[in-house]
């Protein structure tokens, strides 16, 4: 019986070890997209500092679940789920991600630095889980040379600005033909990588990283007539930073900056700019906590009421696996919270909310998706926990059988 019962706790051990959720590796320059219930992180690096060469993530997809409740105390017993083995995936990093824009069942990976593989256009549909290299046709020749910009989906048109220095244009992408557009601009901003972009109506507004000490003038991009205009800011404008996330709460007519690098002090390591007036302040968060300031090349997105903040490099350059959770549901009373509940009250949203770094979308298709495939991993977990058990049976039952073929005596006087 000795035998039998340290049999049972190696089995039980091995089980639970099975069983236990994966764990992403630290890294910076990946993509957050929010779709439905599920944050797809892609790419990345891992850096142990800047003394030290990066190299990619050795997972280079997966998704956590947003749609069950979990703390953020250890980030191993989150709900994420590795899509390591899907066929044909590339390694990526400091790329653009965004939804398709109209089924929004797809995420389209752009430019970037790739691995072998790769291309300057991946697509991954959610739905099949399929990645694939799309042939798409382009009016210029400068594709795989851009890097570390954001890119913003409006009615199936995705759009970038310049990724590289002297590429002062926008280029679109129809997700439809899969034809590339470039624009040439009226107004060149002062900026060509590491800004964020948030699309507020049909307009999108490029913040950070510009050639001024400050953030006082702000650049804006109109889709509908390819129209550069300066925005000039007030309020308690913040020093110039670089490799920060933002999010867009519309209920609030709101942008929130989180950290980045480049003149960063602790009191501004988050800044709001209200998108009514274009005035800025520093919102009022009412505990301690979150990531130390100098956070960079982060991801930031917002899922009903909460910002998730995702790893990054510290302020020496090393790679991070923090999780971060700020609580937005009221209006410059934020707080920091260490538990994620997907039943608080959401938002009210807006078609409007695209913003750099991650995106979020959600219509009837692309939930009905998520509701079968959420049925048939409720399935198969039961089909796998009943083979489990099955399993278990079996190998007591010849265990038990061994131990009193080989021990008979014993196993009677224990009897």
């Amino acid at each position: 019986m000795i035998l039998i019962r340290i049999f049972l706790c190696v089995y039980i051990f091995n089980f639970y070890n099975y069983i236990r959720a994966f764990t992403p590796q630290l890294r910076g320059d990946h993509t957050a997209v929010l779709l439905n219930d599920k944050i797809y992180f892609n790419g990345g690096n891992f850096s142990l500092g800047p003394q030290n060469t990066s190299v990619y993530a050795s997972d280079q997809l997966f998704y956590l679940d947003v749609s069950k409740s979990f703390s953020i105390d250890d980030i191993s017993l989150m709900p994420w789920t590795d899509l390591s083995s899907v066929a044909n995936l590339a390694n990526r990093s400091q790329s653009a991600a965004c939804l398709d824009g109209i089924s929004n069942t797809s995420i389209y990976f752009i430019a970037g630095q790739i691995g072998a593989g790769g291309s300057f256009l991946n697509v991954y549909d959610t739905a099949t889980q399929r990645y694939s290299t799309p042939s798409d046709l382009g009016s210029f020749s400068t594709k795989r040379t851009r890097s570390n910009v954001p890119c913003i989906v409006l009615n199936g048109r995705i759009y970038l600005y310049s990724g590289y220095s002297g590429y002062y244009y926008t280029i679109m992408l129809n997700t439809s033909s899969l034809t590339w557009t470039k624009f040439s601009p009226l107004l060149i901003p002062p900026h060509s990588q590491r800004y964020t972009a948030t699309l507020l109506n049909n307009s999108i507004l490029y913040i950070g990283c510009g050639q001024s000490d400050t953030m006082q003038q702000l650049a804006m991009y109109s889709t509908i007539d390819n129209i550069w205009s300066v925005i000039n800011t007030s309020g308690e404008i913040p020093l110039t930073r670089c490799d920060h996330s933002s999010v867009f709460i519309s209920q609030f007519n709101q942008i929130l900056i989180f950290y980045g690098s480049v003149n960063t002090t602790i009191d501004h390591s988050i800044i709001a700019l209200n998108t009514l007036t274009y005035s800025w302040s520093i919102p009022t968060i009412s505990n301690t906590g979150g990531p130390q300031p100098g956070l960079h090349e982060h991801t930031s997105t917002l899922v009903g009421t909460y910002v998730l903040i995702a790893f990054g490099y510290n302020q020496n350059g090393s790679s991070t696996s923090g999780i971060y959770l700020l609580d937005v549901s009221q209006e410059d009373n934020y707080k920091w919270v260490t538990t994620f509940n997907p039943t608080t009250p959401t938002p009210s949203s807006s078609s409007h909310s695209s913003t750099s770094k991650s995106s979020k979308s959600s219509n009837s298709s692309s939930s009905s998706n998520s509701l079968s495939m959420s049925i048939g991993a409720i399935i198969g977990s039961v089909i796998g926990g009943i083979a489990g058990l099955i399993l278990f049976t079996a190998i007591i039952v010849l265990a038990v059988h061994f131990i009193k073929n080989k021990y008979p005596s014993r196993v009677v006087e224990t009897l």
